[in-house]
């Protein structure tokens, strides 16, 4: 996932979801504001902790995940990737999705 952003240190995030589309927001390590919209939304999950086991401070796609290839068969010929969001400064935010823009 290349959205040309970085999730490093940054602060004051926001999730919102209505219809299927979850908007992500929060300041950057600059204090830029970024709005993500993630599309055709099947599941997301927001954590306080951090897992260890990851990077805790990058952003990238989930592959294989059993997020997406249980509801495959369920959603028709969507494509569906799942993407794990690291705030190494908050949390973690898993996404499973048909579609992501910046605004």
């Amino acid at each position: 996932m290349q959205f040309g952003i970085s999730t490093a240190d940054a602060g004051d995030v926001k999730l919102s979801y209505s219809r299927g589309d979850l908007l992500l927001e929060f300041l950057d390590w600059r204090e830029n504001l970024i709005k993500v919209r993630f599309t055709d939304v099947i599941r997301f999950n927001w954590t306080h902790g951090l897992d260890d086991a990851v990077r805790q401070d990058t952003c990238y796609r989930v592959l294989d995940s059993p997020w997406t290839l249980t509801d495959l068969a369920a959603e028709g010929n969507t494509v569906f990737c799942h993407y794990k969001l690291c705030f190494n400064a908050c949390g973690t935010l898993d996404v499973a999705c048909g579609a992501t823009s910046t605004e």
